[in-house]
């Protein structure tokens, strides 16, 4: 036991060391390693801070393009179908008044000039609309409807001079807008969803 107790005496004898080199350089190894270490934790947080910040204005970027994209569309349409039926509610009244036979000829020249501008029309909306859903497919379909109607008061004129064609003619038109207005709600339903 008693050379326990001198080892023990012994320990902080040798272990005790006056010279200021050693703790500075104890010291300095701790502040460097330290440093190392502290500096390669922030690189690594900022490094995937970046790396979701980068993503995140990734997708910020993706719902704003897609979301004006959505506008963009939504409004083209809105203004081809305008346009669409101002022609249609043309043809139609022309074709609702009766003609002269001396005004035949040029009536004739002005619907088919009609005729073609709307065929152009509704093939350039029928291509913007994706058949896959079933509001797009209804305005499709009204367009086609509407076009269908018109072609066979052409053959027999005094049928749109009648108020049963007026009225088919107007329900026919509603059907095209009520689409278009459930395409316009489900578009902002999409655009909102990105936000």
């Amino acid at each position: 036991m008693a050379t326990e107790i001198e080892l023990l005496q012994k320990i902080p004898a040798n272990t005790a060391t006056n010279s200021s080199l050693h703790v500075a350089i104890v010291a300095g190894g701790s502040a460097v390693a330290g440093a190392l270490v502290s500096a390669l934790l922030s690189y690594f947080g900022i490094r995937h801070t970046v790396k979701l910040q980068s993503q995140m204005e990734r997708q910020k970027l993706q719902a704003t393009i897609v979301s004006a994209e959505r506008l963009r569309w939504l409004q083209e349409i809105r203004t081809r179908l305008s346009s669409l039926y101002a022609s249609m509610d043309m043809q139609f009244n022309l074709l609702q008044r009766p003609a002269l036979p001396s005004d035949r000829r040029n009536r004739r020249q002005e619907l088919d000039d009609l005729s073609r501008d709307i065929m152009v029309q509704v093939n350039v909306i029928s291509l913007m609309l994706n058949p896959a859903k079933p509001v797009q497919e209804r305005l499709r379909g009204a367009l086609q409807a509407n076009q269908g109607f018109l072609l066979a008061h052409f053959s027999q004129p005094e049928e749109a001079q009648t108020e049963s064609s007026f009225i088919a003619y107007r329900n026919l038109k509603q059907t095209a807008f009520d689409a278009l207005t459930e395409i316009g709600v489900e578009t902002w339903k999409r655009i909102k969803e990105l936000q």
